[in-house]
């Protein structure tokens, strides 16, 4: 039984570090050069849509208040 349990708490901890090291990290916009910010401006302007808009603001509709990631103190979690 204890060596079940040592496996199962491998696994466990196995599972859970390949899900941090795998998380996004969204890079420092302010560390980006002016062609990097005009590029990312074109590509928001050129893919954002009304719908993108809706589907962010009403993501815990869609998705469930589970997956909400705003608090009231940090609604731009990435600033």
């Amino acid at each position: 039984m204890k060596k079940i349990k040592h496996i199962f708490i491998a696994i466990l901890m196995t599972t859970l570090s390949s899900i941090t090291l795998e998380a996004q990290v969204r890079p420092d916009i302010f560390s980006f050069s002016s062609s990097q910010r005009e590029e990312l401006a074109d590509l928001i302007i050129d893919f954002v849509d009304v719908e993108i808009i809706q589907i962010h603001c009403d993501y815990t509709t869609h998705m469930g208040v589970s997956y909400d990631i705003h608090d009231n103190f940090n609604f731009f979690t990435f600033s």
